[in-house]
């Protein structure tokens, strides 16, 4: 009887591990928005932030929109990721850091300017109803209200 009970503890230990805990979370709906929230601080202190220069940012329902500008031919083929640091910096209202990634791999020297939304809710803090968003290379910060 007692070798049953240490194998239900160790099945419920092995239930409850994790191996991908330090993966990022996989967002599957990005609701009204274009793209979901990447949250990994890795791939936040990899991200360049040279290949484009942020117009304008706007905050719509839940969505971030992110208007830029790059070089290229037509943008077509631009991987575009908005990376938050994982980490809230605790102020009197909570802040997050965030960057846009933008793989560009055109060759044109046409200038384009587009815009892209990424859902916030990922980004949301229980017994808070705002947040502060620093982007990088943009000269504001952005109060999130949910």
């Amino acid at each position: 009887m007692r070798q049953i009970g240490y194998l239900t503890v160790l099945l419920l230990i092995v239930i409850g591990c994790d191996k991908n805990d330090e993966n990022p979370i996989e967002c599957s709906q990005s609701g009204n928005c274009d793209k979901c929230i990447v949250i990994n601080k890795d791939l936040y202190n990899q991200t360049d932030t040279k290949n484009y220069t942020i117009q304008d940012i706007t905050i719509n329902q839940d969505c971030l929109e992110v208007e830029f500008s790059s070089s290229g031919c037509d943008g077509s083929s631009w991987m575009i990721e908005l990376v938050d640091l994982g980490a809230i910096s605790e102020t009197v209202i909570p802040q997050r850091d965030l960057k846009l990634k933008l793989e560009n791999h055109e060759l044109c020297e046409a200038y384009i300017t587009r815009k892209i939304s990424f859902n916030l809710t990922k980004l949301q803090l229980e017994n808070y109803d705002e947040l502060k968003l620093k982007i990088a290379d943009y000269n504001s910060l952005i109060t999130y209200d949910y």
